[in-house]
């Protein structure tokens, strides 16, 4: 599980009267409605009501939270371990499948999400990684499904190639290097040291690649979640 950034996350879920309320609830029970709603994701996750200053609430006292946000659009927000307790919101709902979002990220008074960190629900069972291991179980039963986590395999493969060949251009480019530098030693003592070889800058330019290609894997895993029927 990746480490969070202990940022501040500063979402305003409403700000006008009519668009609420919003609905706070409480593990023990009691519900708190609010129009406005600051929520904050650190190592001790906590929310605000009504506003920057208002009632403090730590996320362990709360069950999950929904309503109406300044654009009129339904939120739903709950708290998930995620390297340690965070806010996350449900970004997809079918009969079957649930699936949150745990990297929510901010920039405007509505808060906003990248599809990178996310959980899923299977038929109302414990929330799971997006990974493939759990995926090609869960989804077993379902063509269509499969048929998106055999593309998502493909591109993880493929990840796999690149890195096992950018790797291994460094390596040989760097003991190469490190030969030739120490022969020149030997004929010509203190001279200077040699440039690094191409093999050893593709190699580091390749190692990248994997990275960008998690984007389209992780497409291809929730486009799995979400054809499952």
């Amino acid at each position: 599980m990746r480490l969070l950034v202990f940022s501040l996350l500063f979402i305003s879920l409403a700000s006008a009267a009519q668009t609420g309320p919003i609905d706070i609830y409480l593990t023990s029970g009691k519900i708190i409605s609010t129009h406005n709603l600051y929520l904050f994701s650190s190592y001790k996750s906590y929310l605000r009501v009504d506003n920057k200053k208002g009632e403090k609430i730590y996320i362990d006292l709360v069950d999950h939270i929904e309503g109406i946000d300044q654009e009129g659009n339904y939120r739903y927000f709950k708290p998930v371990s995620w390297g340690n307790t965070v806010w996350a919101e449900r970004g997809f709902t079918s009969n079957r499948i649930v699936i949150y979002h745990t990297d929510i990220v901010t920039g405007t008074m509505v808060a906003t999400h990248k599809p990178k960190s996310c959980l899923y629900s299977k038929d109302g069972g414990p929330l799971r990684q997006l990974k493939l291991k759990h995926l090609k179980k869960d989804m077993a039963d379902c063509p269509a499904s499969l048929e998106h986590l055999k593309k998502g395999k493909g591109i993880a493969t493929g990840q796999t190639i690149i890195s096992v060949v950018s790797y291994s251009l460094i390596l040989a480019g760097t003991i190469t290097w490190f030969a030739d530098a120490a022969d020149d030693e030997l004929d010509d003592p203190g001279s200077s040291s040699l440039d690094l070889p191409p093999t050893v800058l593709i190699g580091a330019i390749g190692a990248w690649v994997p990275i960008f290609m998690n984007g389209p894997k992780r497409e291809k895993y929730l486009a799995a979640l979400k054809a499952y029927r």
